[in-house]
């Protein structure tokens, strides 16, 4: 099979497509770098994406704590009030 050669139009207009994906990209980029916070501090910023990941995954888990509770019933959920398990 032979070789295709790219002719001088279908180049530019590759490297044209190219040039503006490239560009698109740097703009997508710059917007996500606006949400992300200034921090001189790397560490800290790290603990506190760590310290939000824990307490939601905690949130989560009261919350199908709860739900599994109330499927029980209105027994469970009395008997789980009255213990303070369930507000």
């Amino acid at each position: 099979m032979a070789k295709k050669s790219i002719t001088g139009s279908a180049f530019s207009e590759a490297q044209a497509n190219l040039d503006s994906l490239k560009a698109e990209w740097q703009v997508n980029n710059e917007k996500i770098n606006a949400y992300v916070p200034e921090t001189g501090d790397q560490e800290t910023y790290d603990q506190l994406v760590t310290a939000v990941r824990e307490a939601t995954a905690k949130n989560e888990s009261i919350a199908a704590f709860e739900n599994r509770i109330k499927q029980l019933g209105s027994t469970a959920v009395s008997l789980a009030k009255t213990i303070g398990v369930l507000a």
